[in-house]
């Protein structure tokens, strides 16, 4: 059952149950072990178990073999692949053999290699000249001061074993980051080596060494210039650094600050969008009123504005697509005044005494931004002199405004005007809309009462001094 070097026999006598079938480190290779290795050290995990008084604990996964590298020193291989073309050149201290097996199968080699024929410090192992992979490397599976045991494995075909001295420090290529700027905080780290590692580390921002076990992510980066070195040492501690990758973070959007049209009322439907950003964006557009955007390269008028409120918003995009908004900006456009709907005269124009304090009741609306102020200018001639006067209106009722003349002389020509305000400063006047306003002082009483007076005056008189002549005279008594 047994195929070690000593060919244990199925006949071997059992010495009062004191046999000892393995060293502590390693056993037999039996044939019909059904064991698997695990931790690939070429031991199997379970003990081999020969009777009920004998084991071996340290079971061998493959066959061993024994090579004469010199007069002096031997070469002890276990593998479960056919080993074949057993070399060793003195002159670079190298061992050469090849590998064989059945495709789709794991194979594997442990070799126990004096020191003196290889040093156990820079020990490398190197399959098809580095083409083929090399799994679960181990060059230090176990050391007496004089023997290194080296374990490792790769996929079953024909392939070339080298075991040397490795003093030269892996190569290290950094694939992430890249040298440019990246329009996000998290970036991964990635690289590649030219041969397997035992260590590795990267250092960002010339900081202290982080230790990492192959590709990883940096963490959340602030924005600005980063700069990146990994280190690593091989697997017999050569420690090797890449180039240093130099690259930019930028997740900031630029700022734009809008500086016309302001939170307040304007007067007119044209107003200018005049706004400023940090550094050069590669796109600015603005959206009115919640529309889509527009695009634009600068400075603006906004033409044909509706009266009414109006909501803004300027925005801009960096190189890098970081896209960044201004403040909401609420402004109104009132290019429309004041609309006076009607004017009533206390009294009528036609019934003005010259005691008479005229009132004047004129309705006004603005459905924009409301009326700010009402005024009544009135104009008249006095004693062959002009004179004029202002008044402030009062808002009696809501859009209601009044005011009043003071009392004129009889025979005076007035004339008067509304000027009306709104809070945008739109004005207008009643003589604009056409609106006519004047009216004469009369006398107390009417010039056809007048004349009825004097007409029953004279004829009172006329019927009396006719009553006179008819009366005769009285007759003289003597």
């Amino acid at each position: 059952l047994a195929d070690n070097t000593n060919q244990v026999q199925v006949d071997a006598y059992d010495y009062l149950h004191q046999n000892t079938w393995d060293n502590g480190i390693e056993g037999n290779f039996w044939k019909d072990y059904v064991g698997i290795d695990s931790d690939f050290d070429g031991i199997g995990d379970v003990p081999y178990v020969i009777d009920s008084n004998n084991t071996d604990h340290y079971p061998l996964i493959g066959k061993c073999s024994r090579f004469e590298a010199s007069p002096t020193y031997t070469v002890e291989l276990f593998s479960n692949s056919t080993t074949k073309n057993f070399t060793y050149s003195a002159s670079d201290r190298k061992i050469s053999f090849d590998v064989e097996g059945q495709n789709g199968t794991i194979g594997f080699c442990t070799l126990i290699i004096p020191h003196e024929l290889v040093n156990p410090a820079y020990l490398q192992v190197i399959i098809d000249n580095g083409n083929t992979a090399v799994h679960h490397p181990n060059c230090n599976l176990h050391d007496n001061q004089t023997h290194r045991w080296v374990y490792f494995a790769y996929s079953h075909s024909t392939h070339n074993v080298v075991i040397q001295e490795d003093t030269s420090p892996p190569a290290i290529f950094i694939l992430s980051p890249e040298n440019k700027t990246y329009d996000r905080s998290v970036i991964p780290l990635t690289f590649t080596t030219s041969e397997n590692l035992s260590w590795s580390s990267y250092s960002l921002d010339a900081s202290t060494n982080v230790t990492i076990m192959g590709n990883t992510t940096l963490p959340s980066l602030p924005d600005g210039t980063h700069s990146i070195i990994i280190f690593a040492n091989d697997t017999v501690g050569n420690m090797g650094k890449s180039d240093t990758v130099a690259f930019t973070i930028d997740t900031t959007p630029p700022f734009i600050s809008i500086i016309s049209p302001e939170n307040k009322t304007y007067a007119t439907r044209n107003v200018t969008l005049v706004f400023t950003t940090n550094g050069t964006p590669s796109w600015i557009g603005y959206s009115l009123d919640g529309e889509n955007n527009i695009t634009i390269a600068q400075n603006i008028t906004l033409t044909d504005l509706a009266d009414g409120s109006h909501r803004l918003i300027v925005y801009a995009a960096d190189a890098m697509d970081n896209t960044g908004s201004s403040n909401v900006i609420l402004f109104t456009v009132d290019s429309t005044p004041p609309t006076i709907v009607s004017a009533v005269q206390l009294p009528p124009k036609t019934n003005v005494l010259p005691e008479d304090i005229v009132s004047v009741n004129v309705t006004i609306t603005d459905n924009v931004t409301g009326v700010r102020n009402v005024s009544l200018t009135y104009a008249y001639v006095t004693d062959g002199r002009p004179a004029n006067g202002s008044i402030v209106m009062t808002e009696v009722y809501p859009n209601v405004w009044t005011a009043t003349i003071p009392p004129l002389p009889y025979g005076t020509n007035v004339s008067y005007t509304v000027i009306a305000s709104d809070n945008a400063g739109n004005t207008v006047t009643t003589e604009q809309l056409g609106y006519v306003y004047q009216y004469t002082v009369v006398p107390e009483y009417p010039f056809h009462f007048i004349l009825f007076l004097f007409m029953t005056g004279v004829l009172t008189a006329l019927f009396a001094a006719k009553r006179k002549r008819r009366t005769p005279a009285a007759e003289l008594t003597i």
